[in-house]
């Protein structure tokens, strides 16, 4: 029994130094990334983020989104105007629209206030301008049962965003 127990407190010990001697990267914390931060559905809801294996934010929504690219300056918040540069596709790697296109151009709206689908009304909250972020917006945040041509009905959508600018 007290071997058992020796080997047990060993495994316990590993585990808890596991991570003791590698060199892991740094995170910054923002309202997308820390997990204890609440912020706002596009229902207007407040919720609490988790995080996934691989990076990406999940709201209480569905919603995932993760920065490539953290921004500088103030976060978006609802309600303000915003430019962007943008590249929407879908699961099977179908581009469906961009503004990277030759004759594109940057695109702008208010967060928040029903302009564009809920998805990127909930998804641009919190980035600051410079950032770049990718959205997984599922079809209750995009176009539901919509038959919308190039997306199909039900389609999750996936988005990589570029914040040009907050304000007009």
């Amino acid at each position: 029994m007290r071997n058992l127990f020796a080997i047990l407190l060993a495994v316990g010990v590993i585990f808890a130094l596991g991570g003791c001697g590698k060199k892991q990267a740094a995170k910054t914390e923002t309202p997308s990334t820390a997990q204890e931060k609440t912020t706002e559905s596009a229902s207007g809801a407040k919720t609490t983020p988790t995080q996934t294996k691989d990076g990406f934010t999940v709201t209480k929504s569905g919603l995932k989104y993760k920065d490539t690219k953290v921004g500088t300056g103030p976060a978006v918040k609802a309600g303000d105007m915003v430019t962007v540069n943008y590249k929407g596709w879908l699961d099977d790697g179908t581009v469906f629209d961009t503004t990277k296109k030759p004759g594109g151009e940057p695109f702008s709206f208010n967060v928040g206030s029903g302009q564009v689908i809920k998805g990127w009304d909930e998804g641009l909250q919190g980035m600051k301008k410079g950032g770049v972020r990718q959205l997984i917006v599922p079809p209750d945040l995009g176009y539901g049962s919509e038959d919308m041509g190039v997306i199909p009905p039900n389609s999750t959508l996936h988005f990589e965003i570029e914040l040009l600018k907050i304000g007009a």
